[in-house]
């Protein structure tokens, strides 16, 4: 079997590797390659970051060929397979906002992201678990979602408590 050619991914030009993980025996790797939206043409002020995720597999001749990619506002954490599924975790801060009238400061929020893929797409999952996604830890049998939040100050968003409607 051959080692993974890690220059020869980034040469491809992806600006960072933001989580790896065995999946069906194959190594996948996740790459981030973010540009900022800006205001308008001629500003430098920017409105939001947009991020393409590109989801690489190392097959077992030696080169590394595109999955697919994911295009998010969320920061991408980690990559982990759970019960035949390959997911991606992470999230995003909103920012924090003084109000000049009230001279009070909104502090930031932390929100979830998770999506799936089925071999062909990515699903975002709506639900909200309070926190950036970072991984999926298994204890007494039963698997959970880890969440964080880093922010100084910075509050979780509310968790989803309402459990899916069966068949949707």
């Amino acid at each position: 079997m051959h080692k993974p050619d890690w220059n020869k991914l980034q040469s491809n030009g992806h600006n960072r590797i933001v989580a790896l993980t065995v999946f069906k025996t194959d190594l996948h790797v996740a790459t981030d390659s973010t540009w900022a939206i800006y205001k308008n043409q001629d500003s430098t002020e920017i409105v939001v970051y947009r991020s393409m995720y590109t989801l690489y597999k190392w097959d077992k001749k030696g080169a590394w060929s595109k999955v697919s990619q994911l295009e998010t506002d969320c920061q991408v954490r980690c990559l982990f397979e759970s019960a035949g599924k390959l997911y991606m975790g992470g999230g995003k801060e909103t920012e924090y906002v003084w109000d000049e009238k009230t001279e009070t400061q909104t502090l930031p929020i932390t929100y979830s992201f998770l999506a799936s893929f089925n071999g062909k797409e990515w699903k975002v999952s709506k639900e909200e678990y309070g926190g950036y996604v970072v991984g999926l830890v298994y204890k007494n049998g039963k698997r959970y979602l880890a969440t964080m939040y880093n922010e100084w100050g910075a509050t979780r968003a509310p968790v989803n408590q309402t459990k899916p409607t069966k068949g949707k």
